[in-house]
């Protein structure tokens, strides 16, 4: 999915590239950002935003009195992973995309190193059975995961957001991502469900667990190297601008 990934962002880059030297009318317009401080007002988002961590405190505190204390968690859990987001500004889109505009790696090198981590909290959830080791394990490696990651670096270019980018922009009040989120949700739920009417869900390619095939310290040693690669690539690039298109 990352080969991708990184095709699709390429191609989107290219593609923006070429839009605002050929066609620079439909990139024209400012953004619009709800609430955002003007030039003699403070703004509504600080005061938005207690109100939704007060509503999410309370949101907790209703599923543990109604007997879901796990929920409860996972809704502080989200907020809590909401605002480290936004406030490292993590995107993937970065990640792919500025080694091949500006030559920065630094979002791509923290993309990696998230990716490390996830993947060494995943193994860890899944070889102690606290999560079924089968979550998120599809029949789509190969074409599915190939073709489906070329549309979606290609989307997110145009977006302006990954999945998680398009989140946290959207909270942030940028008018533009709350469109992309209603279209990716929109988008998401209605390909699966004409893939499932099409019986194609189960065709887009194999479901490959690693820790099946080379054991789980085989595939997190094969993972860490890859996000290595990766992570040295872009430092390489970063500094020769040998893939960098400005």
């Amino acid at each position: 999915m990352m080969v991708g990934l990184g095709i699709g962002a390429y191609a989107g880059l290219r593609y923006v590239l070429w839009e605002v030297e050929h066609w620079p009318r439909l990139s024209e317009g400012g953004a619009r950002r709800f609430g955002a401080p003007g030039s003699t007002r403070f703004g509504w988002q600080p005061a938005t935003g207690a109100l939704v961590l007060f509503m999410a405190l309370l949101g907790a505190l209703a599923y543990d009195e109604s007997g879901y204390t796990p929920q409860g968690g996972f809704l502080l859990f989200g907020v809590t992973f909401g605002v480290i987001l936004q406030r490292s500004r993590f995107c993937l889109v970065r990640a792919f995309r500025e080694p091949f505009m500006t030559g920065d790696g630094e979002h791509t090198r923290g993309a990696a190193l998230a990716l490390v981590a996830s993947m060494v909290g995943c193994s860890i959830l899944k070889f102690t059975n606290l999560k079924d080791p089968g979550d998120w394990v599809f029949p789509g490696c190969w074409v599915g995961a190939l073709f489906g990651g070329l549309l979606f670096g290609f989307g997110m270019v145009l977006a302006g957001g990954c999945g998680a980018g398009v989140i946290w922009r959207a909270g942030e009040g940028h008018v533009k991502l709350w469109v992309a989120v209603g279209m990716f949700a929109l988008g998401a739920s209605s390909t699966r469900l004409l893939l499932t009417w099409l019986d194609l869900l189960d065709r887009l390619g194999v479901a490959v667990f690693l820790p099946s095939i080379v054991g789980w310290g085989g595939a997190m040693l094969l993972v860490a190297v890859l996000m290595a690669g990766w992570y040295v690539f872009a430092t390489w690039n970063e500094q020769s601008r040998t893939f960098s298109l400005l």
